[in-house]
């Protein structure tokens, strides 16, 4: 009884919570933390209420774009699906889901839960939700102040896998990842998904790069001489086409492949799941392009170096401008001066709290820098204003989480942009 009220006030006052941020502008995960402060066993006391198969999609990069991907193929196959595929993805953020869901979720409007878990809170969120499901991206050098080194993210992987009761679907070309769900207890059953041919294992940013093992093979991507895209499944291939251009968005593409390959029934084919998949919306952030006017913006989310560093290498088309933003939350700069930026001849704009940083480093690497404006809104305001009743033009920007909120939230106030 006491459980019951205490979940019954969570919710409410949870919701309570979430109103009022909403009217002040933060209201995405406020409800979850009162939700928590009021009941700590909320999400799994809401567990016993989520009557279908959840999803789990881990990983350093390429979680939400993967979420959006899994998502697409499951929603198109007919599954109506509760997710935080815009929303955070730890404790609190699952818990807000539930508060702001909970209606819909007591109507059973649900048949599947996919939540892409930061991985410092995997293992937890594993035991208060036991997902039928999980999906394991890559295991990459990440914020190291936070993570520390690879294998400790690694383990944290590991120790959420116990909790996974049907299926696990890992990257079998990170020799981390396969090492780690080689124990899996019998009950769960283990597939891969990887680079097959003409893609060097060494461009995919990961810790521990290793071949693809033919006996584990799942789904598989591969490339042509004239530079298409295919997954293949068994005897089964497919042109792949994702929204987003670069062979890490691809790769998240037959991810996500290869867990509808065990997620959704056997009466969808591969063709059909790649039909669907090529429908898919980019993530926001993950080659989003906003436009105003004649002037495209093209939107490009960074958050450590693998990221940065496959983003760079998927840019093949001249942008009119390209400009980069840093800022304050990022600790450790250190990581700048490792990038690859051989992809970039000038860079018209660096911005942002640490834009000293980021100008040094280009300079480092003799990339031309033009201007400095740690106010990254006032560098998209002027672009606006110069280009938007010019001829056609594209200003390609690549910007941390902080400075991609600021600039969407600029082109919010002036247009219909999704949040």
């Amino acid at each position: 009884m006491k459980t019951e009220l205490a979940f019954f006030l969570a919710r409410v006052i949870g919701g309570l919570a979430a109103r009022v941020g909403s009217w002040v502008g933060n209201g995405s995960v406020i409800g979850g933390r009162i939700a928590l402060m009021v009941m700590p066993t909320f999400i799994a006391r809401a567990r016993r209420d989520l009557d279908f198969p959840i999803v789990f999609v881990l990983g350093s990069n390429g979680k939400t774009t993967t979420s959006k991907y899994v998502t697409q193929l499951a929603e198109s196959a007919g599954e109506t699906v509760l997710t935080n595929v815009a929303g955070s993805n730890m404790r609190s953020g699952i818990a807000a889901l539930a508060v702001g869901s909970w209606r819909a979720i007591r109507r059973g409007a649900y048949s599947l839960g996919v939540f892409e878990v930061d991985e410092g809170y995997a293992a937890m969120l594993g035991r208060e939700l036991s997902p039928e499901f999980a999906l394991v991206l890559n295991v990459q050098i990440d914020q190291i102040y936070r993570l520390h080194e690879p294998e400790r993210v690694r383990d944290m992987f590991r120790n959420a896998f116990p909790y996974v009761t049907q299926h696990l679907v890992v990257n079998g070309n990170d020799g981390l990842l396969v090492d780690a769900s080689s124990n899996v207890d019998d009950g769960t059953s283990v597939s891969f998904f990887g680079v097959d041919s003409g893609i060097p294992v060494s461009t995919l940013g990961l810790a521990e790069p290793r071949p693809m093992e033919p006996t584990r093979l799942g789904t598989a991507l591969s490339v042509t001489t004239d530079h298409t895209y295919v997954a293949t499944q068994g005897n089964e291939s497919t042109v792949l086409s994702v929204p987003t251009t670069g062979v890490h968005f691809a790769l998240n593409g037959v991810a996500a492949l290869e867990m509808a390959r065990h997620l959704i029934d056997d009466r969808t084919s591969l063709a059909q799941h790649g039909e669907h998949l090529s429908h898919a919306q980019p993530a926001f952030g993950r080659g989003e392009t906003i436009t105003s006017g004649n002037a495209k913006f093209e939107i490009i989310l960074f958050k450590n170096r693998p990221s940065l560093q496959l983003n760079l290498n998927a840019q093949k088309d001249a942008a009119d401008t390209v400009v980069i933003a840093f800022d304050e939350h990022s600790r450790d700069p250190s990581w700048l001066f490792a990038v690859d930026y051989s992809a970039l001849s000038r860079v018209d704009v660096v911005s942002g709290e640490k834009a000293d940083f980021f100008e040094l480093a280009l300079k480092y690497a003799d990339v031309e820098v033009g201007a400095s404006n740690t106010n990254i809104v006032e560098v998209v305001s002027e672009l606006d204003t110069r280009y938007r009743d010019a001829p056609p033009s594209v200003h390609r920007l690549f910007l941390d989480a902080k400075q991609m909120t600021a600039v969407r939230g600029y082109f919010g106030r002036k247009m219909d942009v999704k949040k």
